[in-house]
């Protein structure tokens, strides 16, 4: 479909283009790669150089992308990172060497996209990742990592030939694109891989197709607890080892990943393992040996808000997890467990959840687990009702335990301040945390809102 649209003049910002993107196709998911491949090409796109490792999987994509991009840094090459998607700033999506592009070089890779395509209709994904491979291959980066945006094989990522893939978890989220079994979502997910090439795969019961396409392609299949694995020790350090290619790689007392909660070293080992194979096969490391070093430095310098991150708000500390499903939920509720062995505490939940989300699952998973629930609006098409949320909790938590509901998140974090004060009254002795979780949406308002507390 042409759009009749008159494109940014010269000197537009960076709003008025993203806003040009945005319109251009009829679906804002559009799956599959022609488009993309034939505007490689016309582009010129060429990364057959470059070390490009790709991350998929339902949960813990953005936590492994950052670590692959701090691996690569700390071995001293020029890394560019995509992500998707961003909480505060769309130029979060794209990093060169760990900081956002800015917007000079953005515009730029928007004009030079335009100049060559002609009437080939983009979704909104499609444009602005090609402006992302525009800026890397400008910036010449030595590597490159790739977070999938939705399912594998017909996902726009999926254009470039990675030296090596992943898929960290296979859950049940985005049904009406993926299908509704972890067999369907998992077949899509692997499209990921390459014939001969690394193929990870850190889910501890990985779905069959998985398994199925990693042979059918003729796939290096590297399965958690089969060719690589990972112990975590008493004091929070953790040995890992890995057996590819007639070799075994092991590191031990390795430091506790700088992002917390036990899934990050699930998710930690996964992308150490596609790293290690990677590098030993591409020609462009090869120079370079592994340096536990450098995998230590990584390790604790590694830094990604949304993923149980902890700050202070009002006295409290409160937690900040994009989690929006339920495999995301059960680590979440893992999660606090763990914190609870260490320091008994009661804890508030703030819950938003988008319409499109499987929320009875999730209610029915988290429902127990908190003291007290405030559930919030969430604006948009997607966004879902505190009042729906508010019916699922009710329905698998019988208890009294006190469920409100809000329309902004700055209500729902005053609300959820009164709520620790009644806990805390009754119960002095033992501390009220906050955790705020849902989607990217509920933890990037409540940024915002913190931000403007602290002012």
């Amino acid at each position: 479909m042409t759009t009749k649209l008159t494109r940014p003049a010269a000197g537009s910002d960076r709003e008025t283009w993203l806003t040009y993107i945005d319109q251009l196709h009829q679906l804002r998911i559009d799956l599959g790669l022609e488009r993309m491949q034939t505007m490689v090409a016309r582009l010129g796109l060429d990364f057959s150089k470059t070390l490009v490792l790709t991350v998929g999987g339902t949960n813990g994509k953005g936590s492994s992308v950052t670590f692959l991009e701090r691996l690569c840094r700390a071995a001293g090459l020029k890394t560019g990172l995509h992500m998707s998607p961003h909480l505060l700033d769309f130029n979060e999506r794209c990093r060169l060497n760990g900081e956002c592009v800015a917007d000079g070089p953005l515009i730029a890779a928007f004009e030079k996209i335009e100049a060559v395509r002609g009437d080939l209709s983009l979704s909104f994904f499609e444009y602005t990742l090609l402006a992302f491979f525009v800026i890397f291959a400008d910036e010449k980066v030595d590597a490159l990592i790739l977070e999938v945006g939705l399912g594998g094989r017909l996902d726009a990522t999926n254009v470039l030939d990675a030296d090596g893939a992943e898929v960290v978890t296979v859950g049940i989220d985005h049904v009406g694109f993926l299908g509704d079994s972890r067999e369907g979502i998992g077949h899509e997910k692997a499209g990921i891989y390459r014939a001969g090439r690394p193929a990870v795969c850190a889910d501890p019961l990985p779905p069959q197709s998985v398994l199925d396409t990693i042979d059918a392609l003729g796939a290096t299949g590297l399965l958690l607890n089969r060719d690589f694995g990972f112990t975590v020790n008493d004091d929070a350090t953790w040995d890992w080892w890995l057996d590819v290619d007639g070799k075994h790689y092991a590191f031990a007392k390795l430091p506790e990943p700088g992002l917390k909660g036990k899934n990050q070293y699930q998710n930690m080992a996964g992308a150490l393992a596609l790293w290690v194979a990677c590098w030993t096969r591409k020609e462009a490391c090869q120079s370079r040996p592994i340096r536990e070093a450098a995998i230590h430095e990584a390790l604790t310098d590694l830094k990604l808000s949304g993923r149980f991150e902890v700050k202070r708000f009002a006295g409290h500390d409160l937690v900040l997890d994009v989690g929006h499903n339920p495999h995301a939920a059960e680590a979440l509720v893992e999660n606090v467990a763990l914190q609870n062995q260490k320091s008994p505490a009661h804890w508030v939940a703030v819950c938003g959840m988008l319409k499109d989300k499987d929320r009875e699952a999730v209610m029915k998973i988290a429902a127990s687990t908190f003291a007290g629930w405030v559930f919030v609006d969430l604006p948009g098409e997607r966004g879902g009702a505190a009042s729906e949320l508010l019916t699922y909790a009710q329905k698998w938590d019988k208890t009294e335990v006190p469920k409100v509901t809000a329309p902004t998140m700055d209500t729902a974090l005053y609300k959820a301040l009164q709520l620790s004060e009644e806990i805390q009254s009754a119960s002095p002795a033992i501390p009220v945390k906050l955790c705020v979780f849902g989607s990217f949406v509920t933890v990037e308002a409540a940024l915002k809102t913190l931000d403007e507390f602290g002012r």
